[in-house]
């Protein structure tokens, strides 16, 4: 597959283990993203902010514009950069 399927495809795995974890214990474990956004579409970069929708995450990106894009879907985001 591509980057941005290898991408997706891991993206699913930590869903998974985000709701086994959330299953066995009954709280949501922190969503942990590094660059996950890079080399998906649009579509998949849709349902990357669905998931975000549900408990605690931590994304990371190297584009300043989804981190302003974030700031304007989210009502309770902390953009920090770092330089």
């Amino acid at each position: 597959g591509s980057r941005g399927q290898q991408r997706f495809a891991v993206l699913w795995l930590k869903v998974c283990e985000h709701a086994y974890l959330e299953r066995q214990t009954g709280y949501p474990p922190v969503l942990l993203l590094d660059d996950i956004l890079s080399e998906l579409d649009e579509e998949h970069r849709q349902e990357v902010w669905s998931l975000l929708k549900s408990g605690q995450s931590i994304l990371t990106t190297t584009e300043p514009s989804l981190a302003a894009e974030l700031r304007q879907t989210y009502d309770q985001v902390k953009v920090v950069n770092l330089s």
